[in-house]
């Protein structure tokens, strides 16, 4: 009588569905990729040494399992199991990574992750199994989709830290809301924040409504000509913009070109101003930036300068009025109206004011005498349709 030994069902059903060996593979080739192309994140040394834990912890992973009969007598449970020892490991190691820690923190994830898929492997092999042929087909083509994926994830993010959350990202283009009304585009605007909190993944969102950028992120990149210009939060950006074209595209501004006496104070339109500012050469040419809500209208008398206003329109929950300081038109938002050809003051504090270095940007925003003689032409245009009727 021909005795069939109790480990032939369990191997012949391994070689039969090379799968497990597959993926078991593919995961710790791919762990080895990433670490391969990441010293200059976590050093030289870092990526040596998690190497290092990893190839070890599979050695380990594969004399066990060698030397024990019981788990291949069970060999589908076992490879489940096994898997679900790397996944946890490789989620350990995530944890730490994500968390911010070193790379010493992420060794007990790798080393479990390493091993347990080291277990898979070998089970799903088979206790007799040989070198050669084992390696099918369907091994190789999953490790190499395994480490065509690390490759182009890395790279695609860009490295570091947070790269991997390019992976979960939303691109949203300006044109989304574009062409929806102004109520139906604010409700669309929270409609999307709450979808972006609610998932818990990251939304670029690309835009040309300053509005929209003010809204609907956390992070804003200002770019012009494919550079960007400046990265910040939205109060950020609103609050101490890098240029003048920065302080141009996000919200109105009143640019003027100013000299920085000394740490505090600065000097335009031939006065002398208190500031927030600091960190500049003594008497350095600046661009002074006054945002349209932070200028006060008070009488003449009482102003710090004085002008004539040229232009009032009436924006619902504010006027844009258009001031002529000395040549120099400044846009200024208030609740105040002041008619046109009025002569009035204006107060400004200290910390309303802002200061730039210069850029190549400088001159070319921030006077509204263009805005102004808009206004007029509307003006104008219904004054003719007046008289027609």
């Amino acid at each position: 009588m021909h005795v069939v030994s109790r480990y032939t069902a369990a191997e012949a059903a391994a070689t039969i569905d090379p799968r497990g060996r597959a993926i078991a593979l593919s995961v710790v080739i791919a762990a080895g990729a990433l670490l391969l192309i990441m010293p200059p994140v976590i050093g030289v040394t870092g990526t040596l040494s998690l190497l290092t834990a990893l190839i070890a912890a599979f050695g380990v992973g594969w004399g066990f399992t060698r030397g024990q009969s019981w788990l291949y007598r069970s060999p589908l449970a076992a490879t489940r199991w096994a898997f679900l020892l790397s996944a946890a490991g490789w989620l350990l190691a995530l944890v730490a990574w994500y968390g911010g820690q070193d790379w010493p923190a992420l060794l007990p994830g790798v080393a479990c992750g390493g091993a347990g898929a080291a277990v898979a492997w070998r089970i799903a092999a088979g206790r007799t199994a040989l070198p050669g042929m084992r390696v099918s087909g369907a091994t190789v083509l999953s490790v190499a989709i395994a480490i065509a994926a690390t490759l182009l994830t890395w790279h695609t993010a860009g490295g570091g830290r947070h790269g991997v959350c390019f992976a979960f990202a939303v691109l949203l283009d300006w044109a989304l809301l574009g062409a929806l009304d102004l109520r139906l585009r604010k409700d669309m605007q929270n409609e999307l924040k709450n979808i972006q909190q609610r998932m818990g993944i990251t939304f670029i969102y690309v835009t040309h409504d300053q509005e929209e950028a003010l809204t609907m992120s956390d992070t804003i990149v200002v770019m012009d000509k494919g550079k960007i210009q400046q990265i910040g939060t939205p109060e950020d950006i609103y609050n101490e913009p890098k240029n003048a074209f920065v302080a141009d595209f996000i919200g109105e501004s009143n640019i003027l070109d100013g000299v920085m006496l000394e740490d505090y104070q600065v000097k335009f339109f031939g006065r002398k101003f208190q500031c927030v500012d600091k960190g500049f050469a003594p008497n350095e040419p600046v661009d002074v930036v006054i945002r349209p809500e932070d200028i006060d209208i008070v009488p003449p008398e009482q102003g710090h300068l004085t002008g004539t206003v040229t232009s009032v329109t009436f924006k619902g929950v504010h006027y844009d009025t258009i001031v002529d300081f000395k040549g120099f038109k400044w846009l200024i938002q208030t609740t105040d109206y002041c008619p046109v050809d009025s002569f009035i003051g204006i107060r400004l504090n200290p910390e309303d004011i802002h200061i730039m270095h210069k850029s190549e940007y400088s001159g070319l925003y921030g006077d509204y005498s263009s805005y102004s003689a808009e206004y007029d032409e509307i003006a104008d245009a219904s004054e003719e349709e007046a008289d027609e009727e």
